[in-house]
Formats: C-alpha cells, structure tokens, sequence
C-alpha cells in the first residue's frame, strides 16, 4: 500500500475511503477509485456462464442485499402457494381426498425456507458499521487537508501583507498596523484565516 502526500494527491488516482492511498482499480459498478484494502473480487452465475467484478464494499452490500431481498420474496410468493394449497387441502381431506394437504404443506416449509435463506444472506450488522466507519474515515481524512491548505494561504497572504505594509510604513510600524487590523477582526469571532483573508481584500479593493 502506498501513501498519497497531500500535495500531488489532487493530479493522483487517489482511494474513495482512504484520500492518503493511493487507488489500485475501479469499482465495477460505481466506477470509483479505490485501494487494495477496499475492492473486493465478486462471482456471480450469469446466463452464459459465470463473471468476475471488482467492487467496493458498499456496493457488494448493495448487491447482496438485492440478492437476498429476491429469495426473500420470491419465498414469499411461494409461501403463500402452500397457505393456498393447505386451505384447499384442509377442505378437500373433509370431503376425503387427502393428496392437496401434503403437498401444500411441502410448498409453504419450503417458502418459509427460502425467506430465512434469503434473510441470512443480507448483509451483517458489521457490514454496515464498516460502512458508517469508512464514511467517518473519508469525512475525517478530507476535512484535515483541506484546513491545512487554508492555513498555507492564509500564510501566504499574510506574507504578501507583511512586506507591503513594511514597505509603505517601515519596521516596526507596519506589522503592528497589519496585526492590529487581523486582531480587530478576531476579536469579532472570526478565525486568524478569515481575519487574514479579510484584510487581503480590503487592501487590494484599495488599489
């Protein structure tokens, strides 16, 4: 696994989950970058045969639970067949003809064994936790780079501040001009990167 530097990760196939990793493929179905840790082989039968997808975690639980959901109510619709068939069995055993009773109660266990096969299929508790944590995990990694970059420009600018106001008042009265402004704006509730940005502004509208 290789890590991403945050500087050149913006021109880098970088991981969906994970923006400090560097991305291996390509999720068959929602066609996102991700690492070796997040793309996952997945066989499927198909009608000529069978086939091979990369897929990211969310999307394997996607289809899991779209395959289990079809067990689930195709165990239904069977189920309810062999309630049908036991009610026409039940009435005809009265009149002594025993041979629909069986047979709908072969019909409704094996309904009811189709939906609890198609429930132990869906995805697990711990599927979807993974999933919350990935989520937490690339709202985390994403907010981190991006305060980083605006403190690097609100250096930047205070820089390009600093020598202008050194130029036009001389040392030391220009940084205390320019920090006494960054204060005032402080003091109001903004953050020393709103405070610099603000002041930026404000000089280069004079020009």
């Amino acid at each position: 696994m290789y890590r991403v530097p945050p500087r050149i990760g913006i021109d880098i196939p970088q991981c969906a989950n994970h923006r400090d990793r560097f991305a291996v493929g390509i999720c068959d179905d929602c066609q996102q970058n991700f690492c070796s840790d997040c793309l996952e082989i997945y066989d499927f039968k198909t009608r000529d045969g069978s086939a091979t997808l990369h897929l990211c975690p969310k999307c394997v639980n996607k289809r899991e639970a779209g395959r289990a959901n079809s067990y689930i109510l195709g165990g239904i619709l069977v189920a309810i067949f062999g309630v049908i068939f036991v009610g026409a069995g039940v009435a005809a055993s009265a009149r002594g003809a025993l041979v629909l009773l069986p047979f709908g109660i072969v019909i409704l266990i094996f309904g009811i064994g189709e939906i609890v096969y198609g429930v132990n299929r869906r995805p697990s508790e711990e599927a979807e936790v993974y999933e919350q944590e990935v989520e937490a995990e690339t709202a985390e990694e994403l907010t981190v780079p991006a305060e980083a970059e605006q403190m690097e420009e609100a250096d930047r600018l205070y820089d390009e501040l600093l020598s202008k106001y050194m130029e036009h008042w001389g040392a030391p009265t220009g940084p205390q001009l320019l920090d006494n402004e960054i204060r005032a704006y402080t003091w109001h509730g903004d953050t020393f990167e709103q405070a610099v940005a603000k002041v930026y502004r404000r000089q280069r509208n004079k020009r």
